[in-house]
This record gives structure tokens, C-alpha cells and sequence, in this order.
């Protein structure tokens, strides 16, 4: 899934799906338009930065593993889990 902003009427913006063309999303600060496109991007690697760090580190308590676990809770929420 790939996402891009383009302005709209105003201070306003659009988020767009690059593959359908289907607006995702209006965005009505124009300089939200752009951190909002990159979410499915950020989204993304964020999963794979919590996969990789968990993969070299296992569950050690350090603030590095509890920093893993919050962005896990994060992702989770974002699946609707």
C-alpha cells in the first residue's frame, strides 16, 4: 500500500491511494498531508525494526525491550488487536 497528499481546496489536503486512485483521507491542515501519507510506509517499518531488534535482543528487561514492547502495543492497536 503505497499513499501520496495533494492539496485540495484551501488549507486543506487529500490522501490518496497510489494504486486505486481512492481518496483515503481529507486532511484539513495542509501540513499534516505529508506525515499522514507515510503512515502505511512508517507502518511498515516499524514492524520490521520490532522484528529485527527482538531478534538480536530476545526479552532482555533493558529500555531497548520495553521500547519494543510499547511499539509492539502500538502496531497491535493499529491492527485492531
Amino acid at each position: 500500500m503505497k499513499w501520496y497528499g495533494r492539496k485540495s481546496s484551501g488549507d486543506q489536503g487529500i490522501i490518496v491511494d497510489e494504486n486505486t486512485g481512492a481518496s483515503i483521507a481529507v486532511v484539513y491542515d495542509q501540513a499534516n498531508t505529508d506525515i499522514l501519507a507515510a503512515a502505511p510506509d512508517m507502518y511498515e517499518e516499524l514492524k520490521i525494526m520490532t522484528a529485527l531488534v527482538r531478534l538480536k535482543y530476545g526479552n532482555l528487561d533493558t529500555d531497548v525491550y520495553k521500547e519494543i514492547l510499547k511499539a509492539e502495543r502500538i502496531i497491535a492497536e493499529a491492527e485492531g488487536l
